[in-house]
């Protein structure tokens, strides 16, 4: 099975080679791992929205759609930070979000352009030395 067929064809290359489907499971155990972690801390997983008013996030050029109902442009998230702090602002003092993050690079044929990233976001905290 050639690259680009592993890439556009992604359910083939889990049927064919028993690695694909290894790193499928690794990913979920851990995604599961980082969430218990920042659990455990006191971070609250927040969702954020993955199409937004205003283009922002990254000196990437965004993709564009119309919403028929609003009449307007919306854009595709580029990354969430804006509505992390926004949560911040909003007392959440510890917040996350696991989400899909979008880039286009027309340069590199072959990249995954869609990927996980996960964004904890937290207030500043008053230091505290500890012995």
């Amino acid at each position: 099975m050639n690259e680009e067929s592993r890439v556009r064809q992604r359910y083939v290359d889990l049927i064919v080679r028993p690695q694909a489907r290894a790193v499928a499971r690794l990913r979920v155990a851990v995604v599961r791992a980082i969430r218990a972690g920042l659990e455990a801390r006191g971070f609250l997983e927040v969702e954020t929205p993955m199409l937004q008013t205003l283009a922002g996030g990254a000196a990437a050029r965004p993709f564009v759609t119309h919403s028929n109902a609003l009449d307007i442009d919306l854009y595709l998230r580029i990354a969430p930070e804006l509505f992390l702090k926004r949560c911040v602002v909003g007392a959440l003092t510890r917040c996350s979000n696991l989400i899909a993050c979008s880039e286009m690079r027309e340069l590199i044929p072959l990249i995954l352009r869609n990927f996980p990233c996960w964004r904890p976001t937290r207030r500043m905290e008053p230091m505290t030395i500890r012995p």
